[in-house]
């Protein structure tokens, strides 16, 4: 332990008596200086700190997270008979650590999300910025299969999860009923849990950012042609949710995982 991080002692003449004053060390001298914080006991409150061995092991309801490759972790909402992420991916690299690319190799395979709070257009936001983890990252469809074209694929998923096929977005679908748009997007009471978004996409043909605060769009793993996928849509003027068999592979739409 530094000087810094002991504890200083005075002692303060007080009418003929001394009093013993313990001075804190100040938060500037709280650096680990990259040691461990070990032996963390379970939380009893909201900000408590918990250990990672608690996350992992479902303590406590911490079963409702599931860790990426690259360590985020992202909630988890069950609905019916399945479980799915409840926000969207944003790893920059494939579940073996090689980076994303595109293929062909003649523009990037992601984008982050747009600057904007709403509308179309504006530029990418910087990959630390807030806005990637609470929209994700857009992906064109041959990067979020990392070179697969089967059907319910793990792609760029974390292991035991798999990209969604049409069908078990049907499902989810089937499972919500009626205002399926509002289920996904609810929070509190009456929500699925799934905590949807208007992501917008971005259309790399113009290229431009399209339907943020209007549209949200993710991606299936099920082909419909050689270069076009179903994907499903939420709409700001729609109270149901869209498939839409006809997606060409060359956009950038979100993604999440549901587990196998």
């Amino acid at each position: 332990m530094t000087n810094s991080h002991k504890l200083s002692f005075s002692l303060v003449a007080l009418l003929g008596l001394y009093t013993l004053v313990w001075s804190a060390p100040s938060k500037s001298n709280l650096n680990m200086g990259g040691n461990k914080i070990t032996g963390v006991a379970d939380p009893v409150g909201d900000s408590d700190a918990v250990s990672k061995g608690y996350v992992d092991s479902g303590a406590g309801g911490a079963s409702q997270w599931v860790r990426d490759h690259e360590g985020h972790l992202h909630p988890v909402a069950t609905v019916g008979t399945q479980t799915w992420m409840a926000d969207n991916l944003y790893v920059t690299t494939y579940p073996d650590g090689s980076e994303i690319v595109p293929t062909p190799p003649k523009y990037t395979a992601i984008s982050y999300p747009s600057n904007i709070t709403c509308g179309n257009g504006g530029t990418e936001v910087d990959k630390n910025s807030a806005k990637v983890s609470k929209f994700g990252i857009l992906y064109e469809w041959d990067a979020i299969m990392n070179g697969s074209t089967t059907e319910g694929a793990q792609g760029i998923c974390p292991t035991g999860w798999h990209i969604p096929t049409k069908s078990e977005v049907q499902t989810l679908l089937a499972n919500l009923g009626s205002d399926s748009r509002d289920k996904l997007m609810a929070k509190g009471s009456g929500s699925s849990g799934w905590n949807a978004q208007y992501s917008g996409y971005y259309y790399i043909n113009d290229p431009f950012f399209f339907g943020r605060c209007v549209w949200g769009d993710w991606w299936t793993s099920t082909t419909q042609a050689k270069s076009e996928s179903s994907s499903f849509r939420i709409q700001k003027h729609n109270p149901e949710v869209v498939i839409i068999d006809s997606t060409r592979h060359y956009n950038r739409f979100p993604v999440r995982c549901i587990k196998d």
